[in-house]
C-alpha cells in the first residue's frame, strides 16, 4: 500500500465503531495522522471549524437523525477536500456539495485508493 503525503492529518466522522476503527487503521497504513474518530454531528462540527485538517473521510448519516452535513460544509467552506464513505449518498444530493463517495461496504483497497487521490488533490 503507496503512502500518502506523511503525516497528512485526516478527521474520521464514523458512527459505527467498527467502520470508525477500520477507516483510522487504513489511514493510519497510509502515513495519516488521525483526528477522531467522532460520531457525533456537533463534535465532528466543531473538529471541522477547529482543527487543522488535510482531508476529511465522512459517513453522511449518524444515526438518531443526525447527519455530517453540518461537518461537510464547514469543510467545503475551509476547501479540504473530503471523503464519504456511506450507505446514505443519496441525501448527499439535497446538500448540493459535490463530494466523492464510496458505498458502504467499502474494502481497504478502495478506501485506500480513494483517499491517496484525495490527499494527491490538496
Amino acid at each position: 500500500m503507496a503512502a500518502a503525503p506523511r503525516g497528512s492529518r485526516v478527521l474520521v466522522v464514523e458512527d459505527e465503531p467498527v467502520l470508525a476503527l477500520f477507516v483510522a487503521m487504513v489511514l493510519e497504513r497510509l502515513g495519516c495522522r488521525v483526528i477522531g474518530p467522532v460520531a457525533q454531528a456537533e463534535q465532528a462540527a466543531t473538529l471541522a471549524a477547529s482543527e487543522p485538517l488535510d482531508a476529511a473521510v465522512l459517513d453522511f448519516n449518524l444515526g438518531h437523525g443526525e447527519t455530517s452535513e453540518p461537518a461537510l460544509r464547514c469543510l467545503a467552506e475551509r476547501h479540504v477536500p473530503v471523503l464519504l464513505v456511506t450507505g446514505s449518498a443519496s441525501q448527499l444530493e439535497q446538500t448540493g456539495l459535490d463530494v466523492p463517495v464510496l458505498p458502504k461496504p467499502v474494502t481497504e483497497k478502495q478506501l485506500a485508493t480513494a483517499v491517496q487521490q484525495l490527499l494527491g488533490e490538496k
